[in-house]
């Protein structure tokens, strides 16, 4: 569903994905707007998106789902089944529901 999401962590808002857009079958691109309490978790995310190695990416991307993070999607439902890439510097981010 293209639209707004919100990033999660408990109660806390971590992020804004803006604009999604599906792009092929199932990815979507979205601008990103950090909130600062995203600064705990941004480093797991720029490893992740700049591992080539497929083992270390999902060890990573397992690491930064354990940090208990989820979205809201703009119908408002909890989300917490996707895949998140998200170009820390160029505040852009992959998504796929």
């Amino acid at each position: 569903m293209t639209g707004d999401y919100k990033l999660m962590q408990g109660e806390k808002l971590l992020g804004m994905l803006h604009r999604c857009e599906i792009v092929e079958m199932f990815w979507m691109h979205c601008e990103f707007s950090p909130q600062e309490e995203f600064a705990i978790i941004a480093p797991l995310f720029r490893k992740a998106w700049d591992e080539v190695d497929e083992g270390e990416f999902e060890r990573l991307y397992d690491e930064i789902m354990d940090q208990g993070i989820f979205l809201i999607g703009p119908n408002g439902n909890r989300l917490d089944e996707f895949f998140l890439h998200i170009d820390v510097e160029n505040r852009r981010a992959h998504l796929r529901i």
